[in-house]
């Protein structure tokens, strides 16, 4: 039996994680107001959950309507649709997460878990329910359902060597996913190796999760009891892929953060997929060759407390200097900043790159742009 499941992107992000679950399950899905829908078999989404670089969050939807003050009101005529999920004994907790200040988490999870108990005499667990139902608040849309996922997805086991300006691994596999791979891709500012290390991930088909198998919560669903898990898991896995003939590069100016990136490939499993390389900017033409390098995705340096604005600046025009002599013709280049829009456009132009689309994203607070070059 088929159900109605809600995928949530990093903001900004709904059309990629849309096209993604395409690529995973040969489903259609659709991206509207900052979630993905779409519909499959209880199982199906389950393997979703395990394979999906691109989302933060999965749950089975039960019910939606327009958000405002009366939320609560409008989903207690559909908790008779919690019954087949809530067996005799089960305990549950209520979760919310929105995106306006105008409705209190605290209070949505308090009243709404009182009416699932005034309807079912079922328990709270706090610590470990059965169930966890979730109310999710994106752009004036309200979904309520049973979280499967359980925490966020977008973290990443294998983060464990970060520094300034991480990205999450979802947001960085959605920016592995706007610019068409080529033989040879280069983050040229790795830092961590978040983005060399999605992009390996996804070409070798190895679930990000994939030494983070308990935590998911579907695996608590009373529903699904009798899943041999071991099994599932394992016929997943056959199908990753040991070698990939992308060449992955991934380059820091500093040691320490090579360091980093080469430590979170080994404990994702993908550091044979990649090439590590401490080398500076200014070399790149010298280390590369003329036309060597397909793609180039990357967080630029952004200015701080040691790099001011006017470095920044030559930096960022050095980057597409540097880029019009070993990118190939026709090759893209992704950029994700919060800052300088104006002066990556500028520089692009005076080294022949055509801009060709730029979009708002967000990563928790934080307000990015990121932009598509063509060499």
């Amino acid at each position: 039996m088929a159900i109605n499941a809600i995928a949530v992107p990093a903001p900004g992000f709904s059309d990629i994680c849309a096209t993604e679950v395409k690529e995973i399950l040969g489903i259609d899905a659709s991206a509207n107001q900052g979630v993905v829908s779409f519909s499959a078999e209880l199982l199906q989404v389950c393997e979703y959950i395990y394979r999906a670089q691109t989302v933060e969050r999965v749950f089975l939807e039960l019910a939606s309507c327009d958000a405002g003050e009366d939320i609560v009101d409008k989903i207690v005529p559909e908790l008779s649709k919690i019954a087949p999920y809530m067996p005799k004994g089960a305990t549950f907790v209520v979760r919310a997460d929105v995106d306006t200040q105008d409705l209190v988490k605290q209070e949505l999870e308090s009243e709404l878990g009182a009416k699932i108990v005034e309807k079912t005499s079922a328990k709270v667990n706090l610590q470990r329910p059965d169930v966890t139902f979730i109310v999710l608040v994106r752009q004036g849309k309200c979904h309520f359902g049973i979280d499967l996922s359980g925490e966020d997805l977008g973290k990443r086991d294998f983060r464990i060597f970060l520094g300034p300006e991480a990205l999450k691994g979802h947001v960085a596999a959605s920016l592995v996913k706007m610019a068409p791979v080529g033989k040879v891709v280069l983050d040229p500012f790795c830092r961590n190796g978040i983005i060399p290390i999605e992009l390996a991930l996804m070409l070798t088909k190895r679930s990000p999760h994939y030494f983070g198998k308990e935590k998911f919560l579907f695996r608590r669903l009373p529903e699904l009891k009798d899943t041999n898990w071991d099994e599932l898991f394992e016929k997943i896995d056959k199908n990753m892929i040991p070698d990939v003939d992308t060449k992955i590069i991934s380059m820091d100016p500093q040691f320490n953060h090579i360091s980093s990136a080469k430590k979170n490939a080994k404990i994702a499993g993908v550091n044979k997929s990649i090439m590590f390389s401490r080398t500076d900017l200014e070399f790149l033409d010298a280390k590369f060759g003329k036309q060597a390098i397909d793609t180039i995705i990357t967080l630029p340096p952004q200015p701080n407390v040691n790099l001011p604005k006017e470095r920044i600046d030559k930096m960022l025009k050095d980057v597409f200097y540097q880029a019009e002599f070993v990118m190939k013709k026709g090759g893209t280049m992704v950029l994700i900043t919060q800052t300088g829009v104006d002066d990556l456009k500028k520089h692009a132009a005076q080294y022949g790159f055509t801009f060709k689309t730029e979009r708002d994203i967000k990563q928790g607070k934080a307000e990015l742009k990121v932009l598509v070059f063509v060499r």
